[in-house]
């Protein structure tokens, strides 16, 4: 996945987001303003994933298709959005608020550690030093 200051920005970005749902899930009734710090960290684990994530799919995605492979992340973005909130609406109801956002945050913090110590996630950019491999 591009340098190495992309993938910890990338994979970083995505554990921040969780430790920040896990914080908010755990906090108390009374910690409105320790919500807020953490819903801060949230946002700001957007950019630093998202920039990074489009960096490295620019540099290993051929410009020719470039505009077609941005149209399906965009499109699976946005499918994903509905499809999560079918999940996450129940599971809030049946759990609770609270313990759903610490459930969902580790979950998606797990798969940033696990997007970093893998090897076949974390050394993707090779798939495209092969491609380009096969196809000379």
């Amino acid at each position: 996945m591009g340098s190495e200051k992309e993938k910890s920005a990338v994979c970083g970005g995505i554990v921040l987001l969780g430790f920040g749902l896990v914080g908010a899930g755990l906090l108390p009734p009374s910690g409105f303003m320790w919500f807020i710090l953490f819903s801060s960290i949230m946002g700001l684990s957007g950019p630093l994933f998202g920039g990074s994530y489009m960096a490295f799919v620019q540099t290993v995605v051929e410009p020719a298709a470039l505009g077609r492979v941005m149209s399906l992340i965009g499109t699976i973005s946005l499918i994903a959005t509905p499809i999560g909130l079918m999940i996450a609406g129940p599971m809030a109801e049946v759990l609770g608020v609270a313990t759903w956002f610490a459930i969902s945050g580790a979950l998606i913090a797990i798969v940033g550690i696990g997007a970093y110590v893998i090897p076949s996630v974390r050394n993707l950019d090779e798939l495209q030093h092969l491609n380009d491999e096969t196809q000379a």
